[in-house]
């Protein structure tokens, strides 16, 4: 395998690491993030495939420098920032071909890797970071807050527990949210784009006009939803989606050198930048430069991370515009344009992210920085826009109103503003920054199972009124059912249907039953119980149906953070133990112990022990024991 690409790689941090991965691979792409690029695979994808198989080293590298660019975001704090890397055994690796397709170019002679572990490495790095324009909003940091008598440096945090076990426990500064009253804010609505060869066609034009570029070449489409025009090694793609442009001279963009070619250093990139956007009509009045980056080729020493300075230099300068509007930074995946300049101020890419056009359409007074936050406790990632990490607290050192753009190939009809939440993000022993969008218009809408009750049990054959209901959000709503086992069950607020066996005809089984509420704005809530089948009557008791084998259900919440509700049911009387063991084995806490009669039952564990303590993050099973029947389930515990 010639290329390896990683979703993230916290390694990169520490040099060494980097020197051992190098066993049968040439070159390793890729990014040190915290971020959530669920789409980076995919626009990789897209970036390699355009122009078939047997690709150089050199094109590979290009298109993961693309792709990065396309799907990172561009933050409000100018702390939160992204290093992409590309990192290879030697310069001559990007004159490889890869998938068996070309000539791979050998170790020099007597290169011995593990004996002279040097690597070459090509990273972005910023080299000025620019003051945001006047005109961005005030953030509201922790900062800001007046000093207390008497409070203690790090005291005063407010702790907003998740109300229902699947949220996440989100920390404040007390008296940051009381600093900014709340005054409507505009939204607007896209004005759609006509993206087809005539749309093209213009910008080559200009960039013919402006640059003696792309004057000729042909036109053609792919079948991810881009329009491309080619006229040798310049490269022009629109998506049909939003009208993003990217533009890149393949053979200047990202390609290592021997030597140091001669740059314009920041403030001539600049100029440079704005006179090319200028000429050809792209420069926006709302953008403003936010920074100065630049591509490093570095040789690096894989065990010490000693750079060699007669083979490290600067390979281009990018320029990085960001955008506002009314004051409000926008921030997403598509609010970002870029012009890269390589030896001599030469345009080796320049790309325009969604950059939507808007038209102003109302104004709206948003929820409370309270209220958004507190929906991040309850909800976690499902109170975001696009995601969050996965972790186990946060605390939210600062805030502001921004609007969030969709990346370029995604359709957009409405830009709204969200909260930016800056926060310091806390996952067992490791602590880093980030961002995350929270809607700041309307609360996520929250759904309900009315009805049957969790952990009910019914015959294969009876007909099950399921019942559900929703509030907050903008009604109104749709609602989807689902079954883990059976697939999509039915639409609407309240559906009947049966429910199948498990495969083996004689046993029963237990079925996640999901219903999605969305509302008007596609804001989303999903909950679920836990719904058993067998095949014989068997026996009605207090509503709830005997099982006629032994069957226990993982808890509700799965994974949990403060209680989990465990279900289980008993063909008949029986001594029962259901005990909590640890992945070692250990025994943790022993929950019921004694004869229970046939039918459904619930116990919770409130993650501590049999002496009081709390168990630690982690894996845990809960084994029943009835008679000579035994089940187990998997329950993973998050603090």
């Amino acid at each position: 395998m010639e290329w390896m690409g990683f979703s993230c790689c916290r390694s990169m941090v520490d040099q060494k690491y980097w020197a051992r991965c190098f066993d049968g691979a040439h070159v390793i792409c890729g990014f040190e993030t915290i971020e959530k690029d669920v789409n980076l695979g995919k626009q990789w994808a897209a970036e390699m495939i355009k122009d078939g198989s047997g690709d150089v080293a050199r094109t590979v590298m290009q298109a993961w420098f693309n792709a990065c660019e396309t799907t990172h975001r561009p933050k409000v704090s100018a702390s939160d920032s992204f290093k992409v890397v590309v990192i290879a055994k030697t310069v001559w690796c990007a004159a490889d071909f890869i998938w068996g397709q070309g000539y791979v170019y050998p170790d020099p002679v007597g290169y011995n890797w593990l004996l002279s572990p040097w690597h070459f490495k090509w990273s972005y790095e910023i080299s000025l970071s620019t003051a945001p324009s006047p005109t961005i909003r005030k953030r509201i940091t922790s900062a800001d807050l007046p000093k207390r008598e008497g409070a203690s440096p790090s005291g005063g945090l407010v702790r907003l527990e998740p109300c229902n076990g699947e949220g996440v426990l989100v920390k404040y500064q007390d008296g940051l949210l009381d600093q900014e009253q709340l005054l409507p804010v505009p939204t607007y609505e896209v004005i759609p784009r006509v993206v087809d060869e005539t749309y093209v066609l213009d910008i080559a034009n200009e960039m013919c006009m402006a640059e003696s570029i792309l004057c000729t070449g042909d036109v053609g489409g792919d079948e991810v939803g881009h329009i491309w025009m080619v006229d040798g090694s310049h490269e022009l793609q629109v998506s049909e989606a939003s009208g993003a442009v990217q533009f890149m001279n393949s053979d200047r963009y990202a390609c290592p050198a021997f030597s140091e070619p001669p740059l314009p250093d920041d403030a001539d990139a600049m100029t440079r930048a704005e006179d090319f956007l200028t000429a050809t009509g792209f420069l926006p009045a709302e953008g403003y430069v936010a920074e100065v980056s630049q591509l490093k080729q570095e040789k690096v020493h894989g065990e010490t991370g000693e750079i060699d300075p007669d083979s490290s230099w600067v390979l281009e300068k990018r320029v990085y515009y960001a955008r506002a509007i009314d004051g409000y930074p926008m921030v997403g995946p598509g609010a970002y344009l870029t012009v890269t300049l390589g030896r001599d101020g030469s345009l080796d890419r320049w790309a325009m992210g969604g950059w939507r056009d808007l038209v102003h359409h109302s104004d709206e007074t948003p929820i409370s920085p309270l209220d958004a936050i507190q929906e991040v406790a309850d909800l976690g990632a499902d109170a975001t826009v696009d995601g969050m990490p996965l972790v186990d607290s946060l605390v939210v050192d600062a805030y502001t109103i921004a609007y969030y753009e969709e990346g370029p190939d995604e359709p957009q009809t409405w830009v709204e503003p969200v909260y930016v939440l800056e926060c310091t993000f806390y996952d067992g022993s490791d602590t880093y920054v980030g961002e995350i969008y929270v809607p700041a218009l309307n609360l996520h809408p929250r759904g309900s199972i009315d009805a049957p009750d969790d952990s009910s049990w019914f015959g294969e054959a009876d007909v099950i009124d399921f019942m559900g209901s929703a509030t907050q959000g903008s009604p109104p709503y749709t609602y989807e059912w689902y079954s883990d086992l059976d697939g999509h069950l039915g639409s609407g607020p309240s559906i009947s249907t049966s429910l199948a066996m498990s495969n083996r005809d004689t046993e029963a089984c237990m079925h996640t039953i999901t219903l999605v509420v969305t509302d008007l704005l596609g804001m989303e809530d999903r909950v679920n119980i836990r719904v058993g089948v067998d095949d014989l009557s068997g026996v009605e008791e207090d509503g709830k149906r005997t099982p006629d084998v032994l069957a226990l259900a993982t808890g509700t919440p799965n994974p949990f953070t403060s209680e989990t509700l465990i279900s289980y049911g008993l063909p008949a009387a029986e001594n029962v133990t259901l005990e909590i063991y640890s992945v070692t084995g250990q025994r943790i806490r022993t929950l019921v112990s004694g004869r229970q009669q046939p039918g459904a039952h619930k116990v919770s564990w409130d993650g501590r022990d049999n002496d009081g303590r709390m168990a630690g993050s982690g894996v845990y099973f809960c084994r029943l024991l009835a008679g000579s029947q035994t089940a187990v389930a998997k329950i993973v515990l998050m603090k």
